[in-house]
């Protein structure tokens, strides 16, 4: 089936999308979510792309439908979000 980006939703997108921080002006810090939310929604690989994120400890960007902000003060939410949706790509293995 090979790699499972290559059937992510948003493959061939231009990435600068998913970095929510660089857009303050486009989608302010309450709304980010929510965006986050919207931009992956129906992809068929978010658990993979959790556990992608977790691996490479992304920060800053939208994975798998959830915002991983910056700051400190949203990491814990975001990180209990991201564990749970890569725990579904463990238990595909």
């Amino acid at each position: 089936m090979g790699h499972w980006a290559n059937r992510a939703a948003c493959r061939g997108e231009d990435p600068t999308r998913f970095v929510l921080d660089e857009q303050p002006h486009l989608v302010p810090a309450d709304k980010r979510d929510r965006v986050a939310f919207q931009l992956c929604a129906g992809c068929p690989v978010r658990a993979e792309c959790a556990q992608d994120a977790l691996t490479h400890r992304d920060v800053g960007v939208v994975r798998a439908g959830v915002w991983i902000g910056l700051h400190p003060s949203a990491s814990r939410p975001t990180n209990k979000a991201i564990r749970q949706l890569a725990a579904r790509a463990n238990e595909r293995r």
